[in-house]
């Protein structure tokens, strides 16, 4: 499956970048996500998370790490375990008064 998405916030590209590539916040901007914690690192390249999911009304639990990270313009993390690898790919531009979020 392959999502594609994007959009623009009213928020300078610093702040936009730091909120999103915090894996950890996704509990509050991805709506299938149950729970992400960090596991190890310092938010940069190779930090890993444990995060569980709901999909189609199964849960499961992937193991992230941040595999792209050129801040503040792109953000890349994979998640696998034994059946599923996931890969969020993010870029932000500044444009305006904003952010665009591809």
């Amino acid at each position: 499956m392959h999502v594609e998405r994007t959009f623009t916030v009213s928020k300078p590209i610093e702040a936009v970048f730091a909120y999103l590539s915090d894996f950890e916040n996704t509990e509050e901007w991805d709506p299938g996500t149950v729970s992400t914690k960090r596991t190890g690192g310092d938010g940069g390249l190779g930090t890993t998370y444990a995060n569980k999911s709901e999909f189609m009304g199964r849960e499961t639990e992937l193991a992230y790490e941040t595999v792209g990270y050129v801040e503040p313009t792109f953000f890349q993390c994979r998640g696998r375990n034994k059946t599923a690898t996931a890969t969020d790919s993010m870029t932000f531009t500044a444009v305006g008064d904003g952010t665009q979020i591809h």
